[in-house]
């Protein structure tokens, strides 16, 4: 069964442990700019080594190179931790379930699930990013929508909302499409 089934400009969106931590992964990395963490405070632990031992702190450039290797590992470690903890409390695991439906109109993004219905304006959704495997509605900094792409293709009603040029124009945030992830 495909992770994306359509009835009538509606997407029924499965989740399972694959798509959840790729989402988790995008999160962390591109969204809220963990990458830049993980790069730059290494290269000034680097830095502050180079420093020192060019200053003769040979202990204090050893502390320094260690900790430039360290917290990249430490930030990883952290990241695969609170992924499987995110796992398991919404208990995914290989095989895909309906977490919510999602439907286009003129006016609004709308999300259904089994308990609640909620409507998203365009001009209030904050973004959308674009990713070989899916789509990432935010509609505030940390709440956001999956949506694979998984045989979205074949429908017409639907892509008019998903392209580049609507999104650009009716979204509050700027439309991204990332190619690598």
């Amino acid at each position: 069964m495909s992770p994306v089934e359509m009835k009538q400009n509606r997407i029924a969106c499965r989740i399972d442990s694959k798509v959840y931590g790729d989402f988790l992964y995008f999160h962390a990395f591109w969204v809220s700019n963990q990458w830049a963490l993980v790069v730059f405070f290494p290269l000034f632990m680097l830095g502050f080594g180079v420093v020192n031992y060019i200053t003769g702190s040979y202990f204090l450039s050893i502390v320094f190179f260690v900790l430039a290797v360290l917290f990249p590992l430490y930030k990883y470690m952290v990241f695969l931790k609170v992924k499987k903890k995110q796992i398991g409390l919404y208990k995914l695991d290989t095989n895909p379930r309906v977490f919510y439906e999602i439907s286009f109109d003129e006016e609004a993004l709308h999300v259904s699930n089994e308990k609640e219905q909620a409507s998203y304006p365009w001009k209030k959704i904050y973004g959308v990013f674009e990713t070989p495997h899916y789509y990432f509605w935010y509609v505030t900094k940390i709440n956001s929508f999956i949506i694979p792409k998984l045989c979205i293709n074949e429908y017409d009603d639907v892509r008019k909302y998903l392209s580049p040029a609507f999104l650009k124009e009716c979204t509050l945030y700027r439309y991204r499409n990332i190619r690598r992830l």
